[in-house]
């Protein structure tokens, strides 16, 4: 054993390859959208959000907001217990699948994380590292060739993903303890950037 902690040559597990049935998650099936109720959760006094996506990074927000705001979504039911609503979204799934160059006939799973500053607060799902369910059995993930060979990015290369994730005008950095939202252009007394 090392007696000096040194992680060059280590790779960070990519939290797909473990259980998270607690996590927030967003599934895209048979032209249909919906999220577990993790997710519900996160937001318990809102039933819409809107769904917003940076084509860019590959990566969809799901944002609360009032019933009566344009192009709010209702995501769950109230009958009864609250679950998770399966939106049907044909042109939006479409899109999405030709987006990630992903097979309309697969099921795909994004893990979320949630971010927030002291104004709002978002679940973003980066679709990059969708799990792919395929149509032999449908509860065996798979995976992207690449990461067949590898648990996930070196501990290097990870740390430089930490460092900056942009969000709208806003760096997303997390020094232990929750993520925040940190401006990344600074703002001048008058207001401008």
């Amino acid at each position: 054993m090392e007696t000096e902690l040194n992680l060059n040559g280590y790779q960070v597990a990519r939290r797909e390859l473990f259980a998270h049935t607690r996590e927030p998650a967003a599934v895209f099936s048979r032209c249909c959208f919906y999220v577990n109720a993790a997710c519900l959760d996160i937001f318990p006094e809102h039933d819409t959000v809107q769904v917003m996506i940076c084509r860019e990074k590959h990566l969809l927000a799901l944002c609360p907001c009032p019933a009566g705001q344009r192009d709010a979504l209702l995501w769950c039911l109230r009958a009864g217990k609250r679950r998770p609503r399966r939106m049907t979204c044909r042109l939006f799934f479409a899109m999405v699948c030709s987006m990630m160059g992903w097979d309309p006939g697969l099921r795909y799973r994004a893990l979320g994380r949630v971010v927030q500053d002291s104004t709002q607060k978002a679940i973003l799902f980066d679709l990059n590292c969708a799990e792919t369910y395929g149509s032999g059995s449908r509860n065996t993930p798979q995976y992207p060739a690449d990461w067949r060979e590898r648990f996930g990015p070196d501990y290097r290369a990870h740390q430089a993903l930490m460092a900056a994730d942009l969000v709208k005008d806003y760096a997303v950095y997390q020094v232990g303890g929750e993520p925040g939202l940190i401006p990344a252009l600074p703002q001048k007394e008058d207001g401008t950037e």
